[in-house]
Protein backbone atom coordinates (compact mmCIF):
# COMPACT_ATOMS: atom_id res chain seq x y z
CA UNK A 1 0.00 0.00 0.00
CA UNK A 2 1.04 3.60 -0.66
CA UNK A 3 0.73 6.38 1.91
CA UNK A 4 0.33 9.83 0.37
CA UNK A 5 1.18 12.65 2.78
CA UNK A 6 0.17 16.20 1.88
CA UNK A 7 1.15 19.12 4.10
CA UNK A 8 -1.13 22.13 3.75
CA UNK A 9 -1.68 25.56 5.19
CA UNK A 10 -4.47 27.88 3.99
CA UNK A 11 -4.42 26.68 0.38
CA UNK A 12 -7.87 25.14 0.33
CA UNK A 13 -8.59 25.11 -3.41
CA UNK A 14 -5.13 23.88 -4.35
CA UNK A 15 -5.17 21.12 -1.74
CA UNK A 16 -8.58 19.90 -2.90
CA UNK A 17 -7.36 19.82 -6.50
CA UNK A 18 -4.20 17.95 -5.47
CA UNK A 19 -6.17 15.33 -3.52
CA UNK A 20 -8.56 14.85 -6.44
CA UNK A 21 -5.64 14.40 -8.85
CA UNK A 22 -3.96 11.86 -6.56
CA UNK A 23 -7.15 9.81 -6.52
CA UNK A 24 -7.29 9.80 -10.32
CA UNK A 25 -3.61 9.58 -11.29
CA UNK A 26 -2.60 6.92 -8.76
CA UNK A 27 -5.28 4.19 -8.99
CA UNK A 28 -3.73 1.74 -6.53
CA UNK A 29 -4.40 0.83 -2.92
CA UNK A 30 -3.47 3.92 -0.90
CA UNK A 31 -4.22 6.09 2.06
CA UNK A 32 -4.13 9.88 1.88
CA UNK A 33 -3.02 11.78 4.97
CA UNK A 34 -3.62 15.52 4.93
CA UNK A 35 -1.64 17.57 7.44
CA UNK A 36 -3.65 20.67 8.35
CA UNK A 37 -0.97 22.88 9.82
CA UNK A 38 -3.10 25.55 11.45
CA UNK A 39 -5.31 26.50 8.50
CA UNK A 40 -8.07 29.06 9.05
CA UNK A 41 -10.70 27.87 8.34
CA UNK A 42 -9.64 24.26 8.94
CA UNK A 43 -9.46 21.86 6.02
CA UNK A 44 -12.43 19.59 5.43
CA UNK A 45 -11.97 16.43 3.37
CA UNK A 46 -12.94 12.76 3.13
CA UNK A 47 -9.30 11.74 3.70
CA UNK A 48 -7.51 11.30 7.01
CA UNK A 49 -6.60 14.69 8.52
CA UNK A 50 -3.92 15.40 11.12
CA UNK A 51 -4.44 18.82 12.68
CA UNK A 52 -1.63 20.87 14.22
CA UNK A 53 -1.53 24.47 15.54
CA UNK A 54 0.88 25.76 12.87
CA UNK A 55 3.94 23.93 14.20
CA UNK A 56 7.37 23.37 12.67
CA UNK A 57 6.95 21.57 9.34
CA UNK A 58 9.44 18.82 10.21
CA UNK A 59 7.49 17.90 13.35
CA UNK A 60 4.21 17.73 11.44
CA UNK A 61 5.72 15.56 8.70
CA UNK A 62 7.38 13.28 11.25
CA UNK A 63 4.08 12.58 12.97
CA UNK A 64 2.44 11.78 9.63
CA UNK A 65 5.32 9.46 8.75
CA UNK A 66 4.92 7.65 12.07
CA UNK A 67 1.20 7.12 11.42
CA UNK A 68 1.59 6.06 7.78
CA UNK A 69 0.61 2.44 7.10
CA UNK A 70 1.97 2.07 3.57
CA UNK A 71 5.11 0.31 2.39
CA UNK A 72 6.00 3.47 0.48
CA UNK A 73 5.38 7.15 1.23
CA UNK A 74 4.65 9.78 -1.40
CA UNK A 75 5.39 13.15 0.20
CA UNK A 76 3.72 16.15 -1.46
CA UNK A 77 3.56 19.87 -0.75
CA UNK A 78 0.34 21.84 -1.12
CA UNK A 79 1.82 24.14 -3.76
CA UNK A 80 2.42 21.49 -6.42
CA UNK A 81 0.44 19.67 -9.08
CA UNK A 82 1.36 16.24 -10.39
CA UNK A 83 2.13 16.28 -14.08
CA UNK A 84 2.94 12.60 -14.40
CA UNK A 85 3.19 9.59 -12.09
CA UNK A 86 3.96 6.22 -13.65
CA UNK A 87 2.81 3.22 -11.66
CA UNK A 88 5.87 1.24 -12.74
CA UNK A 89 8.01 3.67 -10.75
CA UNK A 90 7.88 1.13 -7.90
CA UNK A 91 9.93 -1.26 -10.05
CA UNK A 92 12.95 0.97 -9.38
CA UNK A 93 12.92 -0.11 -5.74
CA UNK A 94 12.76 -3.77 -6.80
CA UNK A 95 15.55 -3.47 -9.37
CA UNK A 96 17.80 -1.34 -7.16
CA UNK A 97 17.64 -2.52 -3.53
CA UNK A 98 19.87 0.34 -2.32
CA UNK A 99 17.50 3.01 -3.65
CA UNK A 100 15.35 4.39 -0.82
CA UNK A 101 14.13 7.66 -2.33
CA UNK A 102 12.99 8.70 -5.82
CA UNK A 103 12.80 12.40 -6.71
CA UNK A 104 10.77 13.90 -9.58
CA UNK A 105 11.50 16.26 -12.39
CA UNK A 106 10.23 19.68 -11.39
CA UNK A 107 9.07 22.79 -13.18
CA UNK A 108 8.93 25.99 -11.14
CA UNK A 109 5.97 28.02 -12.30
CA UNK A 110 5.94 31.69 -11.44
CA UNK A 111 2.88 33.87 -12.18
CA UNK A 112 4.13 34.73 -15.68
CA UNK A 113 6.74 32.14 -16.70
CA UNK A 114 8.10 28.64 -16.07
CA UNK A 115 11.59 27.52 -15.10
CA UNK A 116 12.93 23.97 -15.18
CA UNK A 117 15.58 23.65 -12.51
CA UNK A 118 14.51 20.66 -10.44
CA UNK A 119 17.95 19.20 -9.58
CA UNK A 120 21.62 19.59 -10.36
CA UNK A 121 21.43 17.85 -13.73
CA UNK A 122 25.11 17.90 -14.61
CA UNK A 123 26.50 14.38 -14.58
CA UNK A 124 23.18 12.67 -13.92
CA UNK A 125 23.13 9.02 -14.95
CA UNK A 126 19.83 8.16 -13.32
CA UNK A 127 21.29 7.98 -9.84
CA UNK A 128 21.79 11.20 -7.91
CA UNK A 129 24.65 9.71 -5.92
CA UNK A 130 27.16 10.96 -8.48
CA UNK A 131 26.06 14.59 -8.49
CA UNK A 132 28.60 17.15 -7.28
CA UNK A 133 28.21 17.87 -3.54
CA UNK A 134 25.46 15.25 -3.27
CA UNK A 135 26.99 13.94 -0.05
CA UNK A 136 25.69 17.13 1.57
CA UNK A 137 22.19 16.33 0.34
CA UNK A 138 21.63 19.29 -1.96
CA UNK A 139 19.32 17.73 -4.51
CA UNK A 140 16.15 19.79 -4.56
CA UNK A 141 15.39 23.19 -3.07
CA UNK A 142 12.59 23.17 -0.56
CA UNK A 143 9.67 21.78 -2.56
CA UNK A 144 9.30 18.53 -0.67
CA UNK A 145 7.85 16.05 -3.14
CA UNK A 146 9.34 12.58 -3.41
CA UNK A 147 8.60 8.86 -3.20
CA UNK A 148 10.42 6.95 -0.49
CA UNK A 149 10.64 3.64 1.31
CA UNK A 150 8.50 4.06 4.42
CA UNK A 151 10.79 2.00 6.63
CA UNK A 152 13.80 4.27 6.04
CA UNK A 153 11.71 7.40 6.68
CA UNK A 154 10.39 5.98 9.93
CA UNK A 155 13.94 5.11 10.96
CA UNK A 156 15.54 8.46 10.11
CA UNK A 157 12.68 10.98 10.24
CA UNK A 158 13.28 14.69 9.68
CA UNK A 159 15.85 16.56 11.70
CA UNK A 160 13.89 19.12 13.72
CA UNK A 161 16.81 21.43 14.46
CA UNK A 162 16.17 23.72 11.46
CA UNK A 163 13.94 26.78 11.61
CA UNK A 164 12.78 26.63 15.22
CA UNK A 165 10.75 29.73 14.44
CA UNK A 166 7.80 28.46 12.38
CA UNK A 167 8.03 31.58 10.19
CA UNK A 168 11.73 31.19 9.52
CA UNK A 169 12.79 31.34 5.89
CA UNK A 170 14.63 28.51 4.23
CA UNK A 171 14.25 25.74 6.80
CA UNK A 172 12.33 23.47 4.40
CA UNK A 173 15.39 23.31 2.15
CA UNK A 174 17.64 22.32 5.03
CA UNK A 175 15.18 19.75 6.38
CA UNK A 176 14.89 18.01 3.03
CA UNK A 177 18.60 18.12 2.25
CA UNK A 178 19.47 16.81 5.71
CA UNK A 179 17.09 13.88 5.20
CA UNK A 180 18.71 13.09 1.86
CA UNK A 181 22.16 13.32 3.43
CA UNK A 182 21.14 10.92 6.19
CA UNK A 183 19.84 8.43 3.63
CA UNK A 184 23.23 8.43 1.92
CA UNK A 185 25.09 8.15 5.22
CA UNK A 186 23.26 4.87 5.79
CA UNK A 187 24.74 3.60 2.51
CA UNK A 188 21.54 4.00 0.49
CA UNK A 189 20.91 5.86 -2.76
CA UNK A 190 18.53 8.43 -4.22
CA UNK A 191 17.19 8.06 -7.75
CA UNK A 192 16.13 10.72 -10.23
CA UNK A 193 13.25 9.50 -12.43
CA UNK A 194 12.05 12.32 -14.71
CA UNK A 195 10.30 9.95 -17.11
CA UNK A 196 8.22 8.43 -14.30
CA UNK A 197 7.52 11.31 -11.91
CA UNK A 198 6.98 14.98 -12.75
CA UNK A 199 5.56 17.85 -10.73
CA UNK A 200 4.91 21.54 -11.20
CA UNK A 201 5.78 23.84 -8.30
CA UNK A 202 3.52 26.89 -8.17
CA UNK A 203 5.47 29.77 -6.66
CA UNK A 204 3.34 32.62 -5.36
CA UNK A 205 4.82 36.09 -5.75
CA UNK A 206 4.83 38.71 -3.04
CA UNK A 207 7.11 40.71 -0.80
CA UNK A 208 8.94 39.54 2.28
CA UNK A 209 10.84 41.04 5.17
CA UNK A 210 14.43 41.11 3.92
CA UNK A 211 15.82 41.43 7.47
CA UNK A 212 13.96 38.34 8.64
CA UNK A 213 14.95 36.56 5.43
CA UNK A 214 18.62 37.42 6.01
CA UNK A 215 18.53 36.25 9.63
CA UNK A 216 16.86 32.89 9.08
CA UNK A 217 18.70 32.05 5.88
CA UNK A 218 22.04 32.66 7.62
CA UNK A 219 20.96 30.83 10.78
CA UNK A 220 19.67 27.71 9.01
CA UNK A 221 22.61 27.55 6.62
CA UNK A 222 25.05 27.67 9.52
CA UNK A 223 23.22 24.84 11.30
CA UNK A 224 23.10 22.75 8.15
CA UNK A 225 26.71 23.25 7.06
CA UNK A 226 28.12 22.70 10.55
CA UNK A 227 26.22 19.45 10.90
CA UNK A 228 26.45 17.92 7.43
CA UNK A 229 29.13 19.54 5.31
CA UNK A 230 32.36 17.51 5.03
CA UNK A 231 34.37 20.26 3.35
CA UNK A 232 36.60 22.01 5.97
CA UNK A 233 37.20 25.04 3.74
CA UNK A 234 33.48 25.79 3.56
CA UNK A 235 33.26 25.63 7.35
CA UNK A 236 36.40 27.74 7.72
CA UNK A 237 35.14 30.54 5.50
CA UNK A 238 31.45 30.25 6.37
CA UNK A 239 31.48 33.67 8.00
CA UNK A 240 32.78 35.18 4.74
CA UNK A 241 30.03 33.48 2.71
CA UNK A 242 27.35 34.85 5.04
CA UNK A 243 29.02 38.26 4.99
CA UNK A 244 28.98 38.43 1.17
CA UNK A 245 25.38 37.26 1.03
CA UNK A 246 24.28 39.87 3.55
CA UNK A 247 26.06 42.67 1.69
CA UNK A 248 24.50 41.53 -1.58
CA UNK A 249 21.01 41.72 -0.05
CA UNK A 250 21.65 45.25 1.20
CA UNK A 251 23.07 47.12 4.17
CA UNK A 252 19.87 46.93 6.16
CA UNK A 253 20.07 43.13 6.10
CA UNK A 254 23.77 42.92 6.98
CA UNK A 255 23.48 42.98 10.76
CA UNK A 256 20.51 40.61 10.75
CA UNK A 257 22.48 38.20 8.60
CA UNK A 258 25.44 38.30 10.96
CA UNK A 259 23.12 37.92 13.95
CA UNK A 260 21.72 34.77 12.37
CA UNK A 261 25.26 33.55 11.72
CA UNK A 262 26.34 33.92 15.36
CA UNK A 263 23.08 32.47 16.69
CA UNK A 264 23.60 29.44 14.45
CA UNK A 265 27.04 28.91 15.98
CA UNK A 266 25.69 28.76 19.55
Amino acid sequence: MLSVIILGHNRHDRVKALIDSVKVLIPIEKEIILIDNGSDPPYESDVKILRFPNILLAKARNEAIRQAKGEYILMLDDDITIGHFSLNIFEIFDKHPLVKMIVPDKIDRYPDYDIEYSVFKEGITGNLKHIKDSEIGLVDFGCQSYLADAAILKELLYDECFGENRKGVGHATREESALQANIRKQGYEIYYAPEKFEITHHIVGGGFDIKKHSYWTAYNNVLFIRKYCKHPNIKKYLWFIILCGSIFLGRRSFWKGMEGYFDGLK
